[in-house]
């Protein structure tokens, strides 16, 4: 597991899909639950599963894995401009700025 800032694991994988379904909470990420989830299944559908990101919350680490991951840890999902390459090995621990 590799330590990044979120500032720069947006830089690495190109940015984010902006989250307009719902306004209110964070810019990018994309609640686990109803029309959020859906918009991410929708992804997951139409070939851009490699764009996916789980974000989760262990030991108050905020942890962000490549791939859709139903876990009772999770507390969203990303959806990068560039893809992952490797699930396995692309994990990393979001550093605060």
């Amino acid at each position: 597991m590799r330590n990044l800032t979120f500032s720069e694991f947006k830089s690495k994988y190109g940015g984010f899909k902006e989250n307009k379904i719902n306004k209110k909470g964070n810019k990018y990420m994309f609640s686990p639950n109803g029309d959020e989830r859906m918009h991410v299944l929708l992804h997951l559908q139409n070939n851009q599963r490699t764009k996916i990101w789980t974000m989760m919350k262990i030991d108050n680490n905020l942890i962000v894995k490549a791939g859709d991951h139903v876990t009772p840890d999770r507390i969203g999902y990303l959806i990068s401009k560039m893809k992952w390459k490797d699930r396995e090995k692309e994990i990393y621990n979001i550093l605060e700025s």
